[in-house]
Order: C-alpha cells, then sequence, then structure tokens
C-alpha cells in the first residue's frame, strides 16, 4: 500500500519521465478492473514498456523491404482501399489470412469490451497480440518472404498483410496510446488519409474476415511449436539444427487434423525433415508398470503379491495398450483370478535413445534428435549463416547489398559438411562469392566466431 508517510508513494510524473504517457496509460488501464485498486508495480510498466518497443519494430520490420520494392497500398483517390485485400483475402497465403482474421476477431472483442467499460479487457488482448502473434508468430512465418530478391504475388502479399494489420492495429490502439499510435499512422497513412489517426472512423472487426477453423489450427500449430521448442532443450538440440522426426501423439482429432492441415508449416517451425501425428499412444515408446500397493492391498488382500508381480514381470507397453483397449486386464494365478484396471497400477514412460519429450495441450510431443551428416551439414551452415548476417548487421549494410565472404573452420571433416551447403549459405547472405576452407586461423582482419566449441573465422566485405 502506498502511503506519503511511508515514503513509498510513486508520482504520475515519474512514470512519464522514464517511460513515457502512452506506457503509463497502458500499463493503467490493463493492470486491474476499473473498480479495483491498482497494485503497481514497477516491473508490469517495464513488461508493458517492452510491448511497446516490440510494436515500434514490427511497424520497422517492413519498411526496409518496402522501400526497396517500391510497395504501393491500394487506394482511392488517395485513400487507402482496405478492401483491396478484404476482397481477395482467400487467395493469400494461409499465415496471411490468418492474421487477417486475427486483427478482424481483435477488433470484435475490443469493441464488444469498451462498449462495457472493461477496459482491462480490451487493452490485454492488445498486448498478447502484438506479443504472441504478431511479433512471435506471424513476423517470423512471412520473413523469408519478404527476404525473397524477385517479384512475387506472395511477397506483394505478405506486404498488404502487413499494411493492413497495422493500420487497423492503430486503430484500435489509438484510444489506448494515442501519441505512439499517431507517430506510426503518420508514417503509413496516404495522401488523402484522415489527418490524424484519432480522425479515422473507429474499426469494429469485419466477421465474414473471420476464419475460427483457421485461428483454432494456428493456435494447435503455436502450441506445438512451443512444446517441440521445450522437447529440444531436453535434448540439448538447438532450434537451427535440424531434426529427422517429430512425433505428435494424442487422442484429439482437432490436434492430430491440425498436424496434418498444416504439416508444411509444422515441419518448418520444428524444423524437422518430417512430422507425423499419431492417434493414441505412439507405438515407439516403452512403459513400465507400477504396482499401486493400496489398492491392491485393499482390494485383493493376501493374494495382493501375486498381483503383484504380475504387474511387474508383465511387459509395460502391452498391459498399457490393454488398459487403453479394454478398460481391464483379467490375470489368473491358480483358483485366483481378478480384472486389473487403471487404479491398480501407473505407467512411467522410458523414451528410446535419442527421444526428448514434452507436452502441449491435448498431446505430447517427441523430437528425434540422433544427427546424420545431413543433418549436421544443415546445422553447422545454418549457425555460419547467422554470424555472417550478424556482421552484415554491424557493418551497416544494406539488406540487398552483395558481399564477398571467406569463411575458414578448424576442423577439416566440418569443412567438408559445410562445403556441400556451398549454395544455401551464398544465396542466404547474398554473397556474390564465397569461399570456405580449413585451417587454425583467417584473413587479416575475420572474425572469429565460437560455434559450438568450434572456432569459425569469417570475414565479410561489400561488393563493389
Amino acid at each position: 500500500k502506498m502511503s506519503k508517510s511511508l515514503g513509498n508513494v510513486v508520482a504520475p510524473e515519474d512514470v512519464i519521465e522514464k517511460y513515457g504517457v502512452d506506457v503509463m496509460r497502458q500499463y493503467i488501464l490493463s493492470a486491474s478492473a476499473p473498480w479495483d485498486d491498482l497494485r503497481f508495480s514497477w516491473e508490469g510498466v517495464k513488461t508493458t514498456m517492452r510491448m511497446f518497443n516490440v510494436l515500434w519494430n514490427v511497424y520497422k520490420f517492413p519498411l526496409p523491404y518496402m522501400a526497396l520494392d517500391g510497395y504501393k497500398p491500394a487506394e482511392k483517390d488517395g485513400v487507402w482501399d482496405p478492401s483491396a485485400v478484404e476482397a481477395h483475402v482467400k487467395e493469400f497465403c494461409r499465415e496471411d489470412r490468418w492474421l487477417i482474421s486475427r486483427i478482424n476477431s481483435l477488433a470484435e472483442t475490443v469493441s464488444a469490451e469498451m462498449e462495457v467499460c472493461n477496459l482491462h479487457r480490451a487493452t490485454r488482448p492488445v498486448s498478447t497480440f502484438v506479443l504472441d502473434e504478431l511479433s512471435r508468430w506471424y513476423v517470423q512465418l512471412v520473413r523469408p518472404r519478404m527476404w525473397l530478391e524477385e517479384d512475387s504475388v506472395s511477397k506483394q502479399q505478405a506486404y498488404d498483410t502487413m499494411y493492413y494489420c497495422m493500420r487497423r492495429l492503430l486503430t484500435i490502439m489509438a484510444p489506448f496510446a494515442p501519441f505512439a499510435a499517431e507517430k506510426m499512422y503518420q508514417n503509413l497513412r496516404l495522401g488523402n488519409d484522415p489527418a490524424s489517426i484519432h480522425m479515422v472512423d473507429w474499426f469494429k472487426g469485419v466477421d465474414a474476415l473471420r476464419d475460427p477453423v483457421l485461428e483454432e489450427e494456428m493456435q494447435i500449430i503455436q502450441n506445438f511449436d512451443e512444446a517441440v521448442s521445450n522437447a529440444r532443450q531436453n535434448g540439448k538440440r538447438k532450434g537451427r539444427w535440424p531434426v529427422s522426426e517429430v512425433v505428435v501423439a494424442s487422442d484429439s482429432d482437432a490436434v492430430i487434423n491440425a498436424v496434418a492441415a498444416m504439416n508444411d508449416m509444422a515441419c518448418d517451425r520444428a524444423n524437422a525433415r518430417k512430422v507425423t501425428a499419431v492417434k493414441g499412444l505412439w507405438d515407439k515408446l516403452e512403459w513400465t508398470a507400477v504396482p499401486t500397493m493400496k489398492a491392491i492391498g485393499k482390494q485383493f488382500g493376501r493374494n495382493g503379491p501375486k498381483v503383484k508381480a504380475f504387474i511387474e514381470n508383465t511387459d509395460g507397453s502391452s498391459l498399457k495398450a490393454a488398459l487403453a483397449k479394454d478398460g481391464k486386464v483379467p490375470f489368473t494365478d491358480g483358483d485366483f483370478s481378478c480384472e486389473l484396471t487403471g487404479e491398480h497400477m501407473t505407467f512411467t514412460e522410458k523414451m528410446p535413445e535419442n527421444i526428448f519429450g514434452a507436452q502441449m495441450d491435448g498431446a505430447e510431443v517427441y523430437v528425434d534428435v540422433t544427427l546424420t551428416d545431413e543433418l549436421e551439414a544443415d546445422g553447422y551452415a545454418r549457425e555460419i549463416i547467422r554470424r555472417i548476417q550478424e556482421m552484415r548487421k554491424q557493418a551497416g549494410l544494406a539488406v540487398d547489398a552483395k558481399i564477398v565472404v571467406s569463411a575458414v573452420i578448424a576442423d577439416a571433416r566440418v569443412t567438408a559438411l559445410v562445403s556441400s551447403q556451398h549454395e544455401v549459405i551464398a544465396g542466404e547472405v547474398r554473397a556474390e562469392s564465397l569461399s570456405i576452407g580449413a585451417g587454425e586461423s583467417g584473413p587479416e582482419g575475420a572474425a572469429e566466431w565460437d560455434v559450438d566449441g568450434l572456432k569459425v573465422f569469417i570475414s565479410i566485405k561489400e561488393k563493389c
């Protein structure tokens, strides 16, 4: 509790001076219901500030690519025309259709909560949308399309989707973050658009543009993505390194169907050669049955030791399968017979070698982290690509600048593996020339990198 006598009062101007008025407003509106006392937290303010920083980065992300390609949003008499997107949305890529659906769902949610003055329930979904759906998901999905050098319908659709989403999002955010929304709007507005974001009509969302089925499927793939990340951490395999297979085991038809419908996206997000969905239990798992003596002793008395020995000496996987199929397992020993159920035993999972698992809503996800030469070559190539891209960024090179690259690797075997990915690396980093060799030192001026304990020396320069 804040008290002047205790000296723990936080003045609004202190928050504004440090984080800005939009951050304070968004934090206060979302932190608690309007009728509840506010428990002020500097950490909460910092989290809100982080959301604004993420939003700003998302807003800036496509601008260099749009400028490079001369992108122009659809317009009528100098006024932005969203119908050009809305009328053709069914022709867009799946992730574009999903984002357009989500921004319209968000608009409906915020509008409904605003009408009944649930300001906390109006502002919280905005933060979730920016952080989890727009930044962590859509931008990651769409980035490769914006990197394409050639003109393509897919890239144009990505531009249209990002522009549409940002224009709609700024309208939704304007009452809560008037200054930030105005700043971004002024750079996005067309010549005859309203002079201010606060002169734009409120956007309630278009129900016809919502696709609840697609939104549910994408949510499942997002949950899958998080589970794969957790399983990789358990297996100490970084996300940049490909894996041979990921298996999703579930009793949910929704999960099975979503993984099947979006299998290409699941493979891409998991960085896996193959993603398989199986109904029920995965047959490669091994199970150990453990007797539940409290239930066994209570029900079977002096015959309990016989039941215990039967459970311990029977293959756990077969017991689990029988319970899943029939809900019971018959047992006979001499004159004694009974039916065992799930209350009489529990099961512990035994993973096959190099298989690591994690849970997601309604399913278990298993990742095979076994490395082959092909997977290892791909993994090292991605590590080197990341270092070259970081060096491009540090050098302040334009996104379309061609470069000359030299990479020296302190391991002959790895050098051979990486050399097999020569074209992939050169294409990703826009290298006009790329040399890959083995050695203990690089050319003069080369940067030394540590790639999983392996020394790699890389030099880049812009192609004149």
